[in-house]
């Protein structure tokens, strides 16, 4: 112990963020199984703001409204989240 130092404790806050910091940052590999999309997507993300990756452009045509008012939108929520909470 004596080769490498003082030695520092860090925090569970501090060891998260520099988790999440690693993730961000390192290399797509590190995740071995390639059915966890997530990681890969948030990597994804990352080089998209940082202007590494480009997707192609597209345009929305939206021809009709799923939902005819505010309260109809609301009621579909609700009852999803009433189903959701009776599992």
């Amino acid at each position: 112990m004596t080769r490498l130092g003082g030695t520092f404790r860090v925090s569970e806050a501090s060891r998260d963020f520099f988790s999440r910091v690693f993730i961000l940052y390192s290399l797509p590999q590190y995740w071995e199984d390639e059915t966890q999309v997530g990681p890969n997507h948030l990597l994804n993300m990352l080089l998209t703001n940082l202007g590494k990756m480009e997707y192609p452009s597209y345009s929305i045509v939206k021809t009709t409204n799923i939902f005819r008012t505010r309260e109809d939108v609301i009621l579909y929520v609700n009852f999803f989240i009433h189903k959701l909470n009776k599992i």
